[in-house]
């Protein structure tokens, strides 16, 4: 059965691509983030089938590296079940200066047929338009525009390729964000002109109110399209909610209408059609019947005084059935012909049926009834046959994958620190208990390894979360210094191999979600973080002396390519890097939603992305007992201070050496009821 990598594998550079095609995938689906350019260096090196996103939604996360929705409304957008709160608006802050606000984490959809020439020439085997949650009609419109277009590059050679522009109107009449479509990243890094204003679909514009009467609620509307009734339109307020009314009569483009509406109008606010009668009764025309059959042979046998009988048969398939008894007509019998037009009414099944080799007695007759009854009973049976037939014999799973003990093993659990400065590095190693940290690169550079390993503690380099093909000459040059060092290993965030004698560790990010995927990934690394997105009994059923568990962390509840900092603050352009490039110093940023919450903003530089953490940090320094299973307890630094990472750090070793009562352990633990703390989804699970 082929393989498709999903882009919720965060597959964005041809290292990524290449360890898929060598797992055994036929083709993987990129992440939205990847260029053309880039998309053209992997299809070039690569033998596997791409697939890129070229119309719908777009996240402003990487996908696969999303747990905006799963920490804060449980339910996961790793699983298909995302609530959308990056589509609220928010504040971006930095200290307590607001420098923006909107809606800061909802980009405008994707739309791409103009640059469907280059997206074919750069080697895509499959285009994939995002319609979740979306109508019938916006994938009956949508699918049926980049048909259209696909075909007309194939057979004009790109020989005067151009958009219709109703083909365009329609398409954005269906779904759209703001009023305006964004290319994506296909020729943009980024920029904050991809950012919607508005969240929902607007429609397309129709006109402009050019008065308002607010004491007779009249509003004078000229259009620069034509209405009919049935049509929608909505007024873009001032102020939200924004207002709209259905359309009674006809009103021809370039006319004023009047209309009875209630709501915050002015003069000059913009009108949008929401709603297109015209349009959505012709979509849904276009899908109601569906025209693709499958043909099938037939044959029937109407003899007098006999059952009618009936034979179905496509390719080896046959189903047969008799019912009824064919008797001698009273008055008016049942020619040949009049036998077919009946058996053929297959109606909404599947199939188109070619009669041949029938026979029908001279002055037959039979009910209708009967001969509807016979028809719907064998096509039943040639259905449910067919279906069968596509069916494979379960294959026996190993039993050892099913099931894990949970009884305590007696396994001894070490600590081990991830940390995001040299300083915080400094002030962790100097804990007794500390058996591994990961340095996030490239602080590598500013520690003392040799004090670290002389005092029993494994130095890791954790790697980037995400690896571009702009940064691999960098990365890989970075990497050939880093294996003439004396560090012990790597904790690799993405799908792919590195040439090392070192030890490699897993982070979270890769997903370990059940025991295929860990027994899998066990083989890449000497130890897998387990999923934060576990509950406590399906860590303890999987987890084992090579699992790794985050106890204490603001988790990054999202990676992106928008950078709030760049965008908002650092002038940022449409290419990479913005102007405060690794200088970015001064003050603390953060998001704030519409409850005043604070999600801190970490840049990452040197690769021109950032991760949104979550406002409070998983804390499970009381809970540590009921962790059975796994090998290793991580302990993850972010944003706090170097003192606070030693007295946080400090207090996990008391708990888990069973001293609770340790004033260092009290004063942690008011510190975090104080400021709030979350358990994540190890007592909640998650949809």
């Amino acid at each position: 059965i082929a393989l498709h990598a999903s882009t919720q594998m965060t597959t964005n550079d041809l290292a990524s691509v290449q360890y898929l095609e060598r797992a055994g995938f036929d083709r993987v689906v990129l992440s939205r983030e990847v260029s053309l350019e880039e998309i053209e260096h992997i299809t070039a090196n690569s033998n596997v089938e791409i697939e890129t996103f070229v119309h719908g939604a777009l996240c402003v996360c990487y996908s696969g590296r999303c747990l905006m929705s799963s920490l804060i409304g449980e339910r996961s957008g790793n699983r298909g079940r995302c609530a959308q709160p990056c589509r609220l608006k928010y504040s971006f802050m930095k200290d307590e200066h607001c420098l923006e606000e909107g809606y800061l984490l909802s980009p405008k959809d994707l739309m791409t047929l103009p640059l469907l020439p280059e997206i074919i020439r750069a080697g895509v085997h499959s285009v994939k338009i995002e319609g979740r949650m979306k109508s019938p009609e916006y994938v009956a419109a949508v699918t049926k525009a980049y048909r259209k277009y696909i075909d007309q590059y194939y057979e004009n050679e790109n020989d005067n390729f151009e958009i219709d522009l109703q083909d365009e109107k329609d398409v954005a009449q269906v779904f759209n964000r703001g009023g305006e479509f964004t290319n994506g990243y296909y020729t943009t890094y980024s920029h904050k002109d991809m950012m919607s204003k508005f969240p929902r679909s607007t429609g397309v514009y129709v006109g402009v109110v050019k008065k308002y009467s607010e004491k007779f609620s009249k509003c004078d509307i000229e259009l620069t399209e034509e209405l009919v009734p049935g049509d929608g339109i909505e007024v873009w307020t001032q102020k939200e909610p924004h207002t709209g009314t259905n359309i009674s009569k006809h009103a021809a483009a370039q006319t004023t209408i009047t209309i009875t509406l209630i709501g915050d109008v002015q003069e000059g606010d913009k009108v949008f059609k929401s709603f297109d009668k015209r349009l959505s009764d012709k979509l849904k025309a276009s899908y109601v019947q569906d025209t693709r059959k499958i043909q099938i042979e037939g044959t029937f046998r109407a003899k007098r005084n006999e059952t009618l009988y009936l034979k179905l048969k496509v390719g080896a398939i046959e189903a047969e059935g008799s019912g009824g008894v064919v008797s001698e007509a009273m008055n008016k019998p049942l020619s040949l012909d009049d036998f077919k037009a009946k058996f053929e009414k297959t109606g909404n099944t599947p199939f188109t049926v070619r009669y041949a080799d029938c026979f029908v007695d001279e002055g037959a007759y039979i009910a209708i009834s009967e001969i509807n009854n016979l028809r719907r009973t064998v096509v039943a049976e040639l259905t449910e046959k067919l279906v069968k037939s596509y069916k494979r014999e379960a294959i026996a799973f190993q039993a050892d994958l099913h099931k894990q003990p949970v009884a305590p093993s007696g396994i001894s659990k070490q600590l081990t620190v991830s940390v995001s400065s040299a300083a915080q590095f400094d002030a962790v190693a100097a804990c007794a208990s500390v058996k591994r940290i990961y340095v996030e690169f490239p602080h590598y550079k500013q520690i003392d390894i040799a004090k670290a390993q002389k005092d029993g503690i494994q130095v890791f380099v954790a790697l980037p979360r995400i690896l571009r093909e702009h940064d691999r000459k960098h990365f890989d040059n970075e990497l050939a210094y880093l294996e003439t060092t004396e560090i012990d290993g790597y904790l690799l965030r993405n799908l792919e191999t590195i040439e090392t004698k070192k030890e490699i560790a897993l982070d979270y990010t890769i997903h370990a979600f059940h025991a295929y995927a860990l027994k899998f990934l066990q083989e890449m690394g000497s130890t897998v973080t387990l999923s934060p997105e576990l509950n406590m009994m399906e860590i303890n059923a999987l987890a084992d002396s090579r699992s790794e568990v985050l106890v204490y962390g603001k988790l990054p509840l999202m990676t992106t390519a928008l950078c709030p900092i760049g965008l908002y603050d650092g002038k940022k352009t449409n290419k990479r890097f913005c102007t405060l490039k690794n200088n970015v110093k001064d003050g603390q940023y953060h998001l704030r939603d519409r409850k005043g919450v604070h999600f801190p903003v970490m840049p990452k530089c040197d690769f021109c992305y950032a991760e949104i953490l979550n406002a409070s940090p998983i804390f499970m320094l009381h809970k540590l007992d009921q962790i059975i299973n796994a090998g290793y307890l991580r302990v993850s630094f972010t944003d706090e201070s170097p003192t606070e990472a030693y007295d946080i750090l400090y207090a996990f070793e008391k708990s888990l050496n069973s001293d609770i009562y340790d004033e260092t352990v009290r004063q942690v633990t008011e510190a975090a009821e104080k400021n709030g703390f979350t358990y994540g989804h190890f007592f909640r699970g998650v949809l």
